[in-house]
């Protein structure tokens, strides 16, 4: 008996980090009004779509470093970077300790796991342990607008 092999073709997506945008407020509610995606980050779940758009003009807009990361330019999430550093050799990703989810996203995007920091967070009144990973750019280069 014969065993069937599938081909499989490896789709490639245009991953950036940029500056969110007001029309990202859709996006931003997929993911932002998610009570497991929410409970990793220092903000609240959004339940309505007019709080989310306040959060980005007055939260988001007042900090260059909060960055979208976008896969074909449509926001699938966040991340802080110095985006006024002439040069960027290293990127690194904390991560919760407890966020297996997202840590397995790090290492399918090419980061390395370094270490645990121990009570390195304190958010939503309990302190947290992270996981650091992080990439060399020369190795996967990663496009950052301004």
């Amino acid at each position: 008996m014969g065993r069937e092999v599938m081909e499989c073709t490896k789709i490639q997506a245009e991953i950036t980090l940029r500056p969110f945008e007001l029309s990202d407020v859709d996006d931003f509610m997929d993911w932002a009004r998610n009570n497991e995606v929410t409970k990793y980050c220092r903000w609240n779940t959004y339940t309505s779509k007019e709080e989310a758009v306040n959060f980005l003009k007055e939260v988001i807009s007042l900090y260059p470093w909060y960055r979208a990361i976008c896969v074909d330019n449509r926001s699938i999430g966040s991340i802080f970077v110095m985006p006024d550093m002439p040069y960027l050799d290293r990127i690194e990703g904390l991560v919760f300790a407890e966020n297996k989810a997202s840590q397995r996203v790090l290492e399918k995007a090419g980061f390395l796991r370094e270490g645990l920091l121990r009570k390195y967070f304190f958010v939503k009144g309990k302190s947290r342990d992270i996981v650091v990973f992080s990439i060399v750019v020369s190795t996967c280069p990663i496009e950052m607008e301004n």
